[in-house]
């Protein structure tokens, strides 16, 4: 049976309710820090040594009827130094279908270096890191899909959650604002090898048995870890898509998941922080009750997990 942990705040830190015994717990929950995946909130990708790599968030005016400048750039990559502009790209111009969120990430490809784009009318788009030039595009959309931005249809979608480039396969995941709420949608794996339109000749998998999504995805040890805007988390065969287990966690979820050592940290709308450990095998170790949403991504700091809130940044840690 899982172990509920009540948090609750002071003035300089988050202590765990109840007895000393449950520290040693969450800290057992925090050991091993490993690779850390961005989450929903920031823009700017530092994947380039040269450049910042900023999604200009281009999109629908306000009564969302038209986008006011079409031919404005949606990817543009600057100087680190001067920052001037050193390229840019219109992506889907006037057919941002809402608005532009997702991070854009650079992925070394057979030793060429490749940024890869999200964009609001829902095509994976690549481009050459060093001139800017569109190398391929994927459409994530099935060609008949209608843009139906409300709860519970297939609709036509954007991507919100960035890309990652995992063992030779670009996984992205189908979105809309979450204010929108939840509905069907996909997650598609892609080679990135090929060049113009791949969405046919590029395509490896896709799993339709998902929600929208706007967390980026993580994938560690041939698994596919994804949390969609019905509360799921997915974890999925990241080799061929196929389902390997689920979790409900009874609360939208946005850009709250972490993956840290063999532990899988999940935070809802609802306030709810799930632990599980990462595997094959599903298996709950915690549930985390927090004070308000959780949204974005943890920090984790040696043995200590830093927790955004709604409405407060709280640090867990054992006491010293």
């Amino acid at each position: 049976m899982a172990n509920d942990l009540k948090v609750r705040a002071t003035a300089e830190a988050a202590l765990v309710d109840g007895a000393e015994r449950s520290l040693p717990l969450l800290r057992r929950f925090l050991n091993r820090p490993e690779e850390l995946w961005q989450d929903l909130a920031p823009r700017v990708n530092r994947g380039l040594r040269e450049f910042l790599l900023v999604c200009t968030s281009n999109g629908q005016n306000e009564g969302h009827t038209r986008v006011p400048s079409p031919r404005a750039p949606s990817l543009i990559a600057v100087d680190k130094q001067s920052g001037e502009v050193v390229w840019r790209a219109i992506g889907p111009g006037g057919q941002v279908l809402h608005g532009q969120w997702a991070s854009p990430v650079a992925a070394n490809v057979n030793g060429r270096v490749q940024v890869l784009f999200g964009g609001g009318d829902g095509w994976l788009r690549a481009y050459d890191a060093g001139a800017g030039r569109e190398l391929w595009r994927f459409d994530g959309n099935p060609k008949d899909a209608q843009w139906l931005p409300r709860p519970g249809v297939l609709s036509r979608s954007s991507i919100i959650a960035s890309p990652i480039f995992v063992d030779d396969r670009v996984i992205f995941a189908m979105g809309q604002d979450p204010f929108h709420g939840n509905g069907p949608s996909s997650i598609h794996a892609v080679s990135p090898n090929g060049q113009g339109d791949i969405t046919q000749s590029g395509h490896l998998w896709t799993s339709r048995a998902i929600g929208r999504v706007v967390g980026t995805p993580i994938a560690r040890d041939g698994l596919l870890y994804v949390g969609d805007l019905g509360g799921t988390l997915h974890c999925l065969d990241a080799a061929t898509g196929a389902h390997v287990w689920k979790h409900e966690t009874n609360g939208a979820i946005w850009g709250c998941l972490l993956l840290a050592g063999n532990r899988l940290f999940v935070g809802n709308v609802e306030g709810v922080m799930t632990v599980l450990r990462a595997g094959r095998r599903k298996e709950l170790l915690a549930q985390i009750e927090m004070d308000a949403p959780l949204y974005s991504r943890p920090a984790l700091v040696g043995d200590a997990l830093y927790l955004a809130t709604a409405h407060r940044l709280y640090l867990i840690a054992a006491k010293p």
